[in-house]
């Protein structure tokens, strides 16, 4: 689910061609470093934000070049070359789908797309050990987080904070990544938090009629509310995290690419807030 995406209609045509080249980097980089697999699998919108804060506050200016459309080899495109925000967002993307999968092996029913997930894994594990190499220290965290998620299973917390605190607590850790110095690390943690809060309220709507229907732990299920007031309860207390996000984005130098930033930051996120209820129904 691609929850950190801009809000197209409102880019300039300068910003879009930016961004879908660093799209085009970051696509480009997961397969040199993990594989075709990886590239294949782990490609997600959600981690061109992280590419982008990252080269944007340290002040890297990242080169545009010209090469061939692995879709179509008789076509041209525009890719950023290597920078230090693209691998950081291609580490981010192997970790976070390895244990997406993780996190669908036990709540999968159905055996057959169970057998095609353990099978994914199997053939991603390569790729998730290079990562763990690679960033040793977003893996750790990974790993605590998830031994949390799954005591939640047990305690099944009635508490918003509480349950989304291992969400908080990973986009907490990987927006600090982006930071240059300790000032602007504690604004972008701040930042996750808020931001990892929302895409756990977001997350915990879309799946709400599939973890009914599975009797899974759903923090709106846990309160017994209905879809539409977990709707409702979703775009309050995510309304409330966006201005967290606002305000910390505001505190922050950002040298390059600021305007996409903001774009993502507030006009994506508006948009992913009042999607929830112009879906009318959740979506599997």
């Amino acid at each position: 689910m691609e929850y950190l995406r801009p809000d197209f209609p409102e880019l300039k045509i300068k910003d879009y061609r930016v961004y879908e080249a660093y799209r085009a980097g970051v696509s480009s980089q997961l397969q040199k470093e993990y594989g075709f697999l990886a590239r294949l699998w782990c490609r997600s919108a959600n981690w061109i934000l992280f590419a982008l804060l990252s080269d944007g506050i340290a002040g890297r200016q990242a080169t545009v070049q010209t090469v061939r459309n692995p879709r179509n080899p008789f076509r041209f495109r525009k890719e950023m070359t290597q920078t230090k925000g693209i691998s950081l967002a291609t580490h981010i993307s192997v970790l976070m789908r390895w244990y997406s999968l993780r996190e669908c092996s036990i709540n999968e029913t159905s055996k057959l797309r169970g057998f095609f997930i353990k099978v994914q894994q199997h053939l991603l594990q390569p790729a998730y050990l290079k990562a763990t190499h690679n960033a040793p220290i977003l893996n750790r965290i990974f790993l605590q987080e998830w031994d949390y998620v799954q005591a939640l299973r047990v305690t099944q917390s009635s508490d918003y904070q509480t349950a989304g605190k291992p969400m908080t607590q990973v986009f907490g850790t990987l927006m600090a990544a982006c930071g240059k110095d300790d000032a602007s690390m504690e604004a972008l943690r701040h930042m996750g938090h808020a931001l990892g809060y929302m895409v756990f309220l977001t997350g915990s709507v879309k799946r709400y009629t599939a973890d009914k229907q599975a009797k899974r732990y759903n923090i709106y299920l846990r309160n017994n509310l209905s879809y539409e007031a977990a709707v409702e309860n979703a775009q309050r207390q995510c309304y409330q995290a966006a201005s967290e996000v606002v305000r910390a984005y505001y505190t922050l130098i950002i040298l390059f690419h600021r305007e996409i930033v903001a774009n993502i930051l507030i006009d994506g996120v508006e948009q992913m807030i009042t999607n929830l209820s112009n879906t009318g129904k959740e979506i599997i």
